[in-house]
């Protein structure tokens, strides 16, 4: 057994102006401290003079396994010069820094002689990210403006193309409201009204051979394909259509939202490695503001690189004087053109006097520390990213003044996206600033922009702390980019010429990629048997089948399986990855075998080793390799003729009963040799019992994110005196819609408590059900070992943000898992069959289908465990019937015999089935199958009881929904589907037939339905990248295997 490889070592080299070196530090800061990496920080040689003169002589010094380096930005730089200097104009700089690639180049040489080879570069410049590309070194992009002027840089080209760009004349910039008037309704992810003026300042130019703009379309387009993983200073609730965008044109790239850094840093860095400030800064300013009253006064800095005229700048001081609002101003010494070497030197005697008090004007000051401190009321700011950042993240409304770069893109998102700002006309005037300050910092529209923001800094606060979506994708990040990326380039740059001295080390590498290649990746190189328990009822088993299915086929491969621009000459393709075998056991104990289809056990192959000369098919068959199926009793009475489900409640306190037979099934799995390492399932009682085994319990929580959140309230409910109801009145008089719960994490303001799950409609204070539940959600958060969720990222975002904060072990989001799992077996070439349906299916429905025309037909099921009445199924027939609209409709046979038939047609009376039967308008049967039905091109609509698993398959197909909650979630699952997703309306639980017709022609139809089925699309397609490669879901089965089922660094260490 070789070694392991070195540890990673990331590279970063910012281009060098304040907010992107900030940046950077910032997110080198973190991957040292929490992930162990090496870092090598490269300053410019004058950025390296400036810190050295703003922080003293050892600001420099780093820390264990953090270094800098210098090396000349390409403008010229005396022997003398200490830093003092102004910094460069930004044009100038942008063209010399491509010049810097050898001095780079010799860094990375050095750091490989000295025996610490880089194993990745973490930049934003485009010639860095080639050269480090070409010398076969994985690459990180940092993104340092924001995500939306990023999606909206990557249409540049298309605006040129469009003919939008360059502008006909100068005219068309100045004054007759061409950049107002220019709507560009066409770049997904940002707003339909996004006018030209809302895109960056590069394209605010006349000239056809504009030498900024070509170097920025260049720039941008290689940004699009050089990259291995992009990094957004960012958070997921901030902007998730534009990082949704993103990740969809970046792809195969994966994108990691790892912001607001500095407050990430905050929550995860115990003290810090080194400032990242270029200049000196005045902390007399905070001494300034204290004993000032709460929100009294207004913060103005315009950044680091932003220089206005000293006429500006005039009338500027004159609007902050006039306002009568305290404030803090930051003026650079280089800040004013024409003269002026003191910040408020440049302004005459009068002014000081008149803000004598009440003003504080300084050169630079510590801009986290004093926008976190309770006087400040507002921030008059000019849109750079990092400061409005900041200004989110501590709740501060904003005056914006956009100048230049993707300030102006900015500025509209906090204007009329997040609607914490206002413009300042760029024609700065004295009455204007005066005017706007007032508005932000009074009482009318800025205390409801002081709400929102707060808003957002409560969101930014969630995704930062423990089991935020930051903070989850940082360790996203090190895990599944730098990590992986080490590994990989131990097999890339084994002989590849252009490696970095001391880096080829031939025989050693060789023997690392033979054995990666032949054990089948890391994480199948030690056996793993996973123990899935599952309830019988249909909805709980048949997203089991898909994670086996998915993590199967993830074991089939090396840690990262992400495609990226790689050095040809010598790699470890996709198509070697899969050649061996996987080694994971999976057994499924299923309860009893009532209703199921058959699970006769598949044999067990023997672990296979596969050479890269000889390939090893993957085995195709209804049990999959190294995966076995039990059954054990559920507690009821089980007759030889007994075929349908049981009785819910009934099965709800019998399945405790299992725990014995299950425990005899591990024991036994033991003693043949292949002991249990987990235990899946949603049963507490099964929780706790592998729990007390010793063993890991992972929760495979079927319901909905949302659902789960509201089960998790009911012990809540239950204190604040809501439920159980006082009596059976308040089940109809308005009692259910008019008491609202507002204070659930995650969950929307105004949820009423019809929304929650069905069982807080008891008057019973002793319910059996009520108590299960309580202790149910108790033990999901105490006796966990991981929780796994059947959802993406994208759809319930807040909700899972608070469950991250409410249950300690880790959530991973899996879903959808049917898509999840075609995407897998896709990616892999394997079958993605399974054996999840408990009823027989009817797949004529399927011929019927390809009848008619595309979204012509609704499809209407109740799942597998909801009971309607007769009177329900028959007012729902006629409904259906009287809505003109063909439709698909699954009546199971056990609901038949309920209503009174003997299958779903004989359930009907004669003329109602003459009529849809003849008139070819209705097709009745007792199952199909679903996915293959609402994946079909007649299905317009789907008329559904709301189970989860139903709501999943609609939404990944973009099917607009007509909700009839029942039980259980549903209620919780409808409410999210009408109002958060806007994809659905709701029938009354009555169910009549006019309401039932009524609501079908509306969704349906060309005007609400179509607006709806719109949303529906979008949903698909967000649904659509949470499981592509390198989707959110995708990673989180990659996360799941490596840190759960097979811790990665253990692995990797010990594989053979």
């Amino acid at each position: 057994m070789s070694s392991p490889p070195p540890p990673a070592h990331a590279v970063f080299f910012p281009f060098p102006v304040q907010g992107h070196v900030s940046m950077a530090l910032h997110l080198a800061k973190l991957l040292h401290a929490r992930g162990g990496v090496r870092v090598t920080f490269v300053h410019s040689e004058r950025n390296r003079r400036r810190v050295l003169r703003s922080r003293g002589g050892a600001a420099l010094d780093g820390a264990p396994g953090f270094r800098f380096a210098a090396i000349p930005d390409g403008l010229p730089l005396s022997e003398n010069d200490d830093g003092d200097a102004p910094p460069p104009g930004m044009v100038p700089l942008l063209v010399a820094i491509r010049s810097v690639v050898p001095h780079f180049r010799r860094v990375l040489d050095d750091l490989a002689a000295a025996g610490e080879p880089p194993t990745c570069v973490v930049t934003d410049m485009d010639h860095i990210l080639v050269a480090a590309t070409d010398m076969g070194l994985p690459t990180v992009l940092s993104w340092a403006p924001s995500p939306c002027n990023l999606l909206a840089s990557l249409h540049y080209q298309q605006l040129i193309d469009r003919g939008l760009i360059p502008l006909k004349g100068m005219a068309n910039l100045l004054s007759n409201g061409y950049m107002e008037s220019t709507v560009v309704d066409w770049v997904e992810g940002m707003p339909a009204d996004t006018r030209l003026r809302d895109f960056g300042s590069f394209v605010r130019t006349a000239d056809a051979d504009d030498a900024v703009l070509s170097m920025y379309v260049s720039y941008v387009e290689c940004l699009r394909g050089t990259p291995s993983a992009v990094v957004l200073n960012t958070f997921d609730a901030l902007e998730p259509e534009v990082v949704a965008a993103l990740s969809r044109l970046l792809l195969p790239r994966p994108v990691y939202t790892v912001g607001p850094l500095p407050q990430l840093a905050l929550a995860r860095v115990d003290g810090a490695v080194v400032g990242a400030s270029l200049w000196p800064e005045d902390g007399g300013c905070l001494e300034w503001l204290r004993g000032r009253p709460p929100r009294s006064v207004l913060y103005v800095n315009f950044g680091s690189i932003v220089v206005v005229t000293r006429e500006q700048l005039v009338e500027l001081a004159w609007g902050l004087a006039r306002s009568g609002h305290d404030f803090v101003w930051v003026i650079r010494d280089d800040q004013a053109k024409g003269g002026g070497c003191n910040p408020i030197g440049m302004f005459p005697p009068e002014f000081a006097e008149e803000i004598k008090g009440r003003g504080y004007v300084t050169s630079w000051c510590p801009q986290e520390a004093l926008l976190r401190h309770e006087a400040i009321g507002a921030f008059f700011t000019h849109c750079g990213w990092n400061s409005m950042l900041d200004g989110i993240c501590n709740g501060i409304p904003m005056l914006c003044y956009p100048i230049a770069a993707d300030q102006q893109t900015n500025c509209r998102y906090a204007r009329t996206e997040w609607r914490i700002g206002v413009e300042v006309d760029e024609n700065i005037e004295r009455g204007h600033v005066d005017r706007m300050v007032r508005e932000v910092m009074g009482d009318v529209k800025g205390k409801e922009m002081r709400r929102r923001a707060m808003g957002l800094k409560e969101k930014a606060d969630m995704a930062v702390a423990p089991g935020g979506t930051s903070w989850i994708n940082l360790e996203n990040l090190i895990n599944e980019a730098l990590i992986a990326f080490l590994i990989n380039m131990w097999v890339v740059v084994v002989t590849h010429r252009h490696a970095p001295a001391g880096v080829r080390r031939g025989d050693e590498g060789a023997r690392l990629c033979n054995e990666l290649v032949s054990s089948g990746g890391v994480v199948s190189a030690r056996g793993h048997q996973g123990i899935f328990d599952t309830l019988t009822q249909h909805g709980c088993i048949y997203p089991r089948a898909r994670v086996e299915l998915v993590e199967r086929e993830r074991d089939r491969h090396l840690p990262c399986r992400r495609r990226r621009r790689q050095p040809p000459p010598t790699r470890c393709s996709s198509r070697t990855r899969r050649k061996a075998t996987s080694r994971r056991r999976c057994t499924w104990p299923a309860s009893s075998t009532r209703g199921a289809a058959s699970t006769s056990p598949s044999s067990t192959p023997s672990a296979t080793t596969a050479s890269p000369s000889a390939p090893v098919a993957p085995p195709r068959s209804p049990a999959p390799p190294a995966s076995a199926f039990a059954a054990v009793p559920d507690g009821l009475p089980l007759s030889d003729d007994d075929d349908g489900p049981p009785d819910n409640v009934e099965l709800f306190f019998s399945i405790g009963s299992s725990v014995p037979h299950l425990r005899k099934i591990l024991d036994d799995a033991a003693a043949s040799g292949t002991p249990a390492t987990c235990v899946v399932t949603d049963i507490d009682q099964v929780l706790l019992a592998a729990s007390d085994m010793g063993l890991p319990a992972v929760a495979f929580w079927t319901t909905s994110a949302c659902g789960l959140m509201a089960l998790m309230q009911c012990k809540h409910l239950i204190e604040r005196g809501i439920i159980p109801l006082k009596d059976a009145e308040q089940l109809s008089n308005g009692y259910l819609d008019s008491t609202v719960v507002d204070w659930v994490p995650g969950m929307p303001s105004d949820m009423r408590l019809r929304d929650f799950i069905s069982f807080v409609r008891t008057t019973d204070p002793n319910d059996a059900v009520l108590d299960v539940v309580v202790s149910a959600m108790e033990n999901l958060r105490t006796a966990t070992s991981a929780v796994i969720l059947n959802t993406f990222d994208e759809l319930e975002g807040d909700v899972l943000a608070a469950l991250s904060r409410i249950i300690p072990s880790p959530i991973y989001t899996v879903g959808p898992l049917p898509q999840l799992a075609a995407a897998t077996a896709a990616a892999s070439d394997v079958d993605a069959s399974d054996a999840a349906s408990l009823w027989p299916e009817d797949d004529a429905c399927l011929e019927w289908l390809r009848t008619k025309p595309p979204r012509s037909v609704l499809y209407v099921n109740f799942g597998s465990i909801v009971h309607l009445t007769k009177q329900q199924l028959v007012e729902l027939a006629l409904g259906l019937a009287e809505s003109g609209h063909d439709f698909l409709w699954v009546i199971r046979d056990d609901q038949a015999k309920i209503a009174g038939g003997v299958d779903p047609v004989d359930t009907f009376p004669p003329e109602f089935r003459e009529k849809i039967i003849k008139g070819k308008v209705g097709y009745l049967t007792s199952w199909c199958p679903q996915e293959a039905a609402l994946r079909h091109e007649a299905i317009g609509a789907f008329l559904t009881h709301c189970g989860w698993n139903s709501m999943l398959d609609s939404i990944s197909n973009g099917v607009p929904m007509v909700c009839c909650p029942m039980d259980a979630d549903q209620q919780t699952n409808c409410r999210y589907a009408r109002t958060e997703w806007r994809v659905g309306v709701e029938i009354d639980d009555a169910i009549e037939r006019k309401e039932v017709a009524r609501m079908v022609r509306e969704v349906m139809g060309e005007a609400e339905g179509k607006e709806m089925r719109q949303r529906a699309m979008e949903w698909k397609e967000r649904a659509a990248m949470a499981v592509a490669p390198c989707g959110t879901s995708w990673l989180n089965i990659e996360r799941l295997v490596n840190e759960v089922l097979s811790p990665h660094k253990k692995d990797m260490v010990e594989s053979s």
